[in-house]
């Protein structure tokens, strides 16, 4: 099980660690705007990568894959599962990643809520 509060802090540092960082932009992610989107989306990619370990190894693939949709690789996703359950995570992960479909991390993590998961 993820410890919620191990999970706050590490990504309070990051995002420490990111702002105070001269070259960084920091983007209000409330913004609606197309900017304010995509700088929303590349945050989250950043979140799934830094929490990418623990993500692979307390996910459950048919927990989340039936509120992603858009994935074309469901039954290959599901198919890895019986073979290996952290394969078949990483592999969603890695489906996720090349998938053109606009809002995709944020549909993940609104997917991992409902599992009762918070990234």
């Amino acid at each position: 099980m993820i410890d919620l509060e191990d999970v706050e802090s590490e990504k309070k540092e990051v995002y420490r660690k990111k702002n105070s960082a001269s070259d960084v932009t920091v983007y209000d992610v409330n913004t609606r705007s197309k900017e304010g989107m995509n700088s929303t989306c590349l945050e989250y990619s950043e979140m799934v990568k830094i929490f990418r370990r623990l993500i692979v190894q307390n996910v459950h693939v048919e927990d989340v894959l039936p509120s992603l949709q858009f994935l074309e690789n469901h039954d290959d996703i599901y198919e890895e599962r019986n073979s290996s359950p952290k394969n078949a995570v990483q592999f969603l992960l890695d489906e996720l990643k090349k998938s053109e479909e606009p809002g995709k991390w944020q549909k993940f993590i609104d997917a991992l809520r409902v599992t009762g998961m918070y990234l």
